[in-house]
């Protein structure tokens, strides 16, 4: 494959990347709103450095597809038999479940200490990933280094709500 081919290829891989985990993204927030959730309450409790409620759907937008996009890549990128690939894509997967529950889990049940576990497992598969991820692609890793940071600031915010 030439060149220009690679990169089609790519940013194939990148959009439907981006699109099967911006679905995600969409499918919690169906389970949310089905569920009964309420953002407002989001309001009712927040931290002395939280950020405003609009920041939140805008971070959302951008940090999905985003990680989405570094997915396909590395899936793209890597032989299909490469562990790395496996071990990396396996970990994201299992991520971005815990991620699809946990709003329905904080603004459905109003489960604060379930929905604080399940960002640290967040934390946790994600720094795997992003492990795996580096060997692959560079820039698919500080993507999901981003991600982990905005993951690590929930976690604080969820922590509000039990402290």
């Amino acid at each position: 494959m030439n060149s220009v081919e690679n990169r089609k290829k790519y940013i194939k891989a990148a959009i439907t990347g981006a699109v099967i985990v911006s679905a995600g993204g969409l499918l919690s927030l169906v389970l949310t709103i089905l569920t009964g959730g309420d953002f407002s309450e989001y309001h009712a409790k927040t931290c002395i450095f939280s950020p405003p409620a609009w920041l939140f759907p805008v971070v959302w937008s951008v940090l999905y597809p985003s990680i989405g996009g570094s997915a396909g890549i590395v899936s793209c990128i890597a032989e299909k038999d490469d562990p790395n690939r496996k071990k990396g894509l396996l970990l994201f997967g299992v991520m971005m479940l815990l991620n699809v529950i946990w709003s329905p889990l904080f603004f459905s049940a109003s489960a604060y200490g379930s929905a604080f576990i399940n960002i640290v497992f967040m934390l946790i598969l994600t720094a795997g990933t992003l492990c795996y991820f580096r060997i692959i692609n560079r820039a698919c890793a500080v993507v999901l280094g981003v991600y982990w940071i905005w993951l690590l600031y929930s976690l604080i915010l969820n922590a509000c709500y039990l402290f």
